[in-house]
């Protein structure tokens, strides 16, 4: 709780003063698309769809520059497959051969702040940092060999584990109010009791307040 009311508390220290400049407030929402990078034999990560939602707030500089920040909660991850897998369930059995896989439910605090750069018509450019909280995992079977409920039974990892990296992304205002954001965020260290690194590409709609 403390590290989820310090990540609250930055966001909202960032942005209560209003006399730097004309502040923006909003909420945004969306799809996101993610999977984790990391040391793996025989095995792989692959992307899984989850989602996003929160709200942002932003300083205009002037008409080309914007300082953009967001609190978001999000449900992502990554899942997880070997293929081929072999296994006995006693010595005399046949040994039974198919794919494991499973999806791996991140939940997820995170705060970007990014500075955004306008051209014309628009659309703009962005980049920043991103610090996160990942407050649990999950990790469910959807695909297994074996109907064996032991080996195929669903896993909860409490973490408060923080994270840290790097945005990019780009946007186009369709309206005053609405504007298309397409972002690509990626770790810079390991984090949570899996020791990876986590790839996320949200693609939503923010909507000016």
């Amino acid at each position: 709780m403390r590290k989820t009311a310090l990540l609250i508390g930055i966001f909202i220290i960032l942005f209560s003063s209003k006399t730097i400049a004309q502040t923006e407030f909003g909420a945004k929402a969306g799809l996101n698309f993610s999977k984790y990078s990391g040391s793996l034999y025989l095995a792989k990560y692959q992307f899984k769809m989850g989602f996003y939602a929160g709200g942002f707030a932003a300083i205009n500089i002037n008409e080309k520059f914007k300082i953009h920040t967001e609190l978001l909660f999000a449900l992502q991850g990554s899942n997880f497959l070997i293929k081929e897998v072999t296994i006995r369930e006693s010595p005399y059995e046949i040994a039974k051969v198919g794919d494991f896989k499973t999806k791996i439910t991140e939940t997820t605090i995170s705060v970007p702040l990014v500075a955004q750069y306008y051209l014309a018509d628009g659309i703009y450019f962005e980049t920043g940092p991103q610090m996160g909280l990942i407050l649990k995992q999950k990790e469910k079977v959807i695909k297994s060999p074996t109907d064996d409920p032991e080996f195929n039974a669903t896993m909860d990892f409490e973490n408060n584990t923080f994270d840290f990296g790097l945005v990019v992304g780009a946007g186009y205002e369709l309206n005053e109010e609405l504007t298309l954001n397409l972002r690509y965020y990626f770790s810079t260290i390991e984090h949570s009791v899996l020791e990876v690194k986590s790839a996320v590409i949200n693609l939503g709609l923010e909507y000016e307040l």
